[in-house]
């Protein structure tokens, strides 16, 4: 009989989507030709919000003799609830973790959670393969399992990780049927490369060693997926900052995508919108989406934390694809709390970016992610760090704790606006006529406007409160209006009048002509 694995897929708040790490993982091994005779190595799905013991015990029903969790930032602590419930209920299985967040608290977590006997660290696929064959083929000792982190007695070992594999010569996950898919998958992740040539101190992406997938490969990917999705997320440092490599993926996908309603989402710095990206981009606008990691537009921060940053240049980039791409759809991501920002400082980056009229925000609070720079340097950065997932930054000497909660509450009220896309369009097409191009006063006073009305917009959670991460009030808030037509339709016209001219020149009209139209309404 076969020894059995099991890999947790753990999802958060209602998103599902394909697991590239468990069905990597699965590939890597199963490539073993004396593994895949040995060994069933099988999924389960669940939800962080669900009950830890309900998880351990829909694990414990396959009877594994290893269960193997992935953790990031926004399921370690799930994953470690999930843990101590499955070895209460199988004392003898063995408990392997790997994932970014527990390779860099590899020592703690084996230090202080004797559920846990493995943690593997850095790109767990050898690690993985060889404690297998370590386990149920005896061939090796896990003692030299490399990139393992192990007890022997009252210590904690770590070993050396192993060599960076050939991604080149890797089998597929997608094409091997190794990646469990939902029926309900919103999206669908595809790896073209692993790596990183940056080295911005508040991220830990990996290795900076550059490796690249073929692109003969990734074209029979992009058409698999999207036998499954229609919206596809490359899951890379950035790609473009290989120019022709790019150009290249993005061919592949439009003719895997040819006849249907398709989108590459890519991620990138968008001072890498080099003119031929762009021009590439403006043939077929409508088949792709670009999320630009924008963070901050102050040179000094930028300083601080290891980024090249020239505005100029990024400003004539961003001039050149509105110009060429008006169509596309974009995100920026902002950070709040990086060293050596201020309030004024996050407040003047949003303002600039908004100018732009992206279609989403990721507005996020800084994270002294474990094995970064900024968590290793913290006290020299002067920041207080939250104790645990998500390690927040609660204070820096340029920003304190009010300054902070301050610019959640900011980062929440525009996060409410953009995810109702009607009232977001309302604001950014009043952007720069009122207020003198400052759209955050404009937005403070909207918030005035409806609570004298009689509107409140905080009906899940106050908008500067901290909440479970990775949700956020804004989102949370905004829900509550999508799910009620008549809370909409109130908003919307109370936000029509506020900034219609009528409201702008006679207010207390204004004011006396909404209440009476939400009345109406509401009635």
């Amino acid at each position: 009989m076969k020894a059995r694995v099991v890999l947790l897929n753990l999802y958060y708040t209602g998103h599902r989507f394909p697991s590239l790490a468990s069905g990597t993982l699965r590939c890597w091994a199963l490539a073993d030709k004396d593994l895949a005779a040995a060994v069933a190595l099988d999924f389960c799905d669940a939800f962080t919000e669900e009950s830890p013991g309900i998880i351990a015990e829909r694990i414990a029903e396959q009877r594994p003799h290893v269960a193997g969790f992935s953790c990031y930032v926004w399921n370690i602590n799930a994953t470690l609830a999930v843990a101590r419930e499955l070895k209460r209920l199988l004392p003898d299985t063995h408990v392997l973790l790997g994932g970014p967040e527990a390779g860099g608290l590899a020592r703690q977590i084996l230090e202080s959670t004797p559920e846990i006997d493995f943690v593997a660290t850095g790109e767990g696929e050898e690690t993985f393969r060889l404690l297998l064959r370590a386990l149920f083929l005896g061939y090796g000792d896990i003692a030299s399992v490399p990139g393992l982190a192990r007890r022997d007695g009252g210590r904690v070992i770590i070993e050396p990780e192993p060599s960076l594999i050939d991604l080149a010569c890797a089998s597929s996950p997608y094409l091997g049927g190794h990646v469990f898919i939902p029926r309900d998958s919103v999206f669908m992740v595809l790896e073209t490369s692993r790596g990183c040539p940056f080295a911005c101190s508040f991220c830990d992406w990996g290795p900076r060693k550059m490796r690249y997938l073929g692109l003969q490969r990734i074209e029979e990917e992009f058409r698999f997926v999207l036998e499954h999705t229609s919206f596809v997320i490359t899951n890379d440092a950035d790609i473009l900052t290989d120019r022709a490599r790019a150009v290249a993926i993005m061919e592949a996908f439009l003719r895997a995508a040819r006849g249907r309603p398709a989108v590459l989402a890519v991620e990138t710095n968008p001072v890498h919108l080099r003119p031929e990206i762009v021009d590439f981009v403006a043939q077929a606008p409508g088949n792709f989406f670009f999320a630009f990691g924008l963070q901050s537009i102050s040179p000094h921060v930028n300083k601080i934390i290891g980024r090249p940053f020239n505005l100029d240049a990024l400003e004539a980039r961003l001039a050149y694809f509105k110009s060429r791409c008006p169509s596309v759809k974009t995100h920026f991501s902002l950070i709040y709390g990086l060293p050596g920002d201020s309030l004024r400082g996050y407040k003047e980056t949003l303002e600039w970016a908004l100018k732009y009229r992206p279609t989403r925000f990721g507005l996020n609070q800084c994270l002294a992610l474990p094995g970064s720079e900024l968590a290793g340097k913290a006290h020299d950065f002067g920041l207080e760090v939250e104790n645990g997932a998500p390690h927040r930054v609660l204070s820096t000497p340029a920003m304190t704790a009010n300054d902070v909660k301050e610019a959640r509450r900011i980062s929440s009220l525009v996060l409410f606006v953009f995810h109702l896309p009607p009232l977001r369009e309302r604001f950014l097409s009043s952007y720069p006529a009122q207020m003198d191009g400052q759209i955050l006063p404009l937005l403070n006073g909207w918030e005035r406007f409806l609570i004298k009305i009689g509107i409140r917009i905080e009906t899940c959670a106050r908008f500067d409160q901290a909440l479970e991460f990775p949700v956020e009030s804004g989102e949370l808030n905004a829900r509550e209006f999508q799910r009620d037509p008549i809370k909409l339709a109130a908003i919307m016209k109370a936000t029509d009048i506020f900034l219609g001219k009528e409201g702008r020149n006679n207010f207390r009209k204004a004011l006396s002509a909404a209440s009476a139209q939400v009345d109406r309404i509401t009635a």
